[in-house]
């Protein structure tokens, strides 16, 4: 079968005097590899044992029991990534208002230069005036 694809595509036909790696070697670099990254105890018998084990033809029970698994990993999965909704609460932004005056309260009372915290209180009052707004709409009783 060679020779016929050889003639066709010879790039694609393994030369029969290019000796393949032995499975040793490379169970030995996989037991290297494995050492590096923390697997210490690794052993080419248990690379091996992984081998054989991938052997087995599955049957369709295994598969569907396979497939069922995989199916359950994935919705635990979404599960976990759902992150609960984001809102602004009016009692949330009262409480965060109120420690947005003691923070301007600190500083009024205690930085000697006047003109600095007016210039950082006017600032960060209205940069927070869109949440005072938000939250003088949600205060409001609706219609």
């Amino acid at each position: 079968m060679n020779g016929v694809w050889r003639k066709l595509w010879a790039d694609c036909v393994q030369d029969s005097q290019e000796v393949e790696e032995p499975v040793v070697t490379i169970q030995d670099n996989i037991v290297e590899l494995g050492r590096k990254i923390g697997f210490v105890e690794l052993e080419p018998k248990e690379i091996q044992e992984l081998i054989d084990s991938n052997r087995e033809k599955l049957s369709n029970e295994d598969l569907i029991q396979i497939e069922q698994q995989r199916s359950h990993e994935e919705e635990e999965d979404a599960e976990e990534d759902v992150q609960p909704a984001r809102a602004l609460m009016s009692k949330g932004m009262a409480e965060a208002f109120k420690h947005l005056e003691a923070f301007l309260s600190y500083f009024d009372e205690n930085d000697p230069d006047m003109q600095c915290r007016s210039v950082v209180s006017r600032a960060v009052n209205n940069e927070a005036n869109c949440y005072r707004l938000l939250y003088d709409e949600k205060k409001q009783p609706k219609v």
